[in-house]
């Protein structure tokens, strides 16, 4: 549902971080999806493979869902 949510073209906000206790992650990212009519928010981070260059080599984890 979020890979349709971006790929249908969903904002994704990204986010520095700034929470002490996550301060192995220079960023976060925020989407704002509607699912039967309601407003989920989902918070993400994104690691990054061995071959920074290679976008495939990537992953996104969800870290936060909770109604907006």
């Amino acid at each position: 549902m979020v890979r349709k949510f971006v790929e249908n073209g969903g904002k994704i906000d990204e986010k520095p971080e700034t929470r002490p206790d996550r301060t192995r992650d220079k960023f976060h990212y925020d989407l704002r999806v509607t699912i039967d009519g309601r407003r989920v928010y989902f918070e993400t981070i994104l690691m990054v493979g061995k071959t920074p260059d290679d976008p495939d080599d990537s992953t996104i984890f969800v870290v936060s869902v909770h109604d907006v």
